[in-house]
């Protein structure tokens, strides 16, 4: 019928279309790439310097923007001055959940024979700080102060009162008259060093926190009055 010859010839004109625009298509994609070819076609004699060049360049310019926003990977910080509070407040956050790593180069805090005698040190972390013989005479210990190295120091009338003492040395430490008063005190040391023992003459141990087995060892110390003893409970 008519209509399906009209059908039949719109059929036949849309595939010469279509196939005339794949061998358009085809022809520019052959052009490009031989523009391509005819760009990057160099003279033999000096297309192996002049590849090198390009390279170079494209690479160096490439990595120049990249590497201009990139920060450096390690940021020089400025250590606190020796014996200063601010020394004190080094790592402090980390110190305080994690003491057992105070010992590393980036959270230690070294303080050995400073003088912080009379500071108040309520807000400061004393966990992990290596004290020894450093004079903490009449402070006042924050919450934090554990598995801290306070051999040969002074802690006369040091007020350390609810302070987690966990682990900490105190051998051979003079703690006259010190307030440890409702302290964790489980694991620390209150024995000899160099020698001589903490001195622990008017320690107030009033409900402080300490194993039988940490009792036992306390006891044992000479310089422990009558007073100390009772409220450790310790057995004659």
């Amino acid at each position: 019928s008519l209509r399906s010859l009209r059908s039949l010839r719109s059929l036949r004109s849309l595939r010469s279309s279509s196939h005339s625009l794949r061998l358009h298509s085809s022809s520019q994609a052959a052009s490009s790439s031989s523009s391509v070819l005819t760009f990057f076609h160099l003279p033999s004699s000096s297309s192996s310097s002049c590849l090198a060049s390009f390279a170079l360049g494209v690479v160096s310019v490439v990595f120049g923007a990249c590497v201009r926003d990139v920060p450096p990977a390690y940021a020089t910080v400025e250590e606190p001055e020796a014996c200063s509070m601010e020394l004190l407040q080094k790592g402090a956050k980390t110190r305080a959940g994690f003491s057992d790593f105070a010992g590393e180069a980036e959270l230690l805090v070294n303080v050995e024979g400073c003088d912080y005698s009379g500071k108040d040190l309520s807000k400061e972390v004393l966990s992990g700080v290596r004290g020894r013989r450093s004079d903490f005479s009449r402070t006042k210990f924050g919450r934090e102060a554990s598995r801290a190295d306070f051999r040969g120091a002074k802690l006369v009338d040091t007020t350390m009162v609810d302070a987690n003492l966990y682990e900490s040395t105190f051998d051979g430490a003079d703690m006259r008259n010190a307030n440890l008063e409702n302290a964790i005190v489980s694991g620390a040391s209150f024995g000899q060093y160099d020698g001589v023992w903490a001195n622990l003459a008017g320690v107030n141990f009033e409900g402080a926190l300490l194993s039988s087995s940490d009792v036992n060892k306390v006891c044992k110390n000479p310089t422990l009055d009558d007073e100390g003893k009772g409220a450790l409970g310790c057995k004659d």
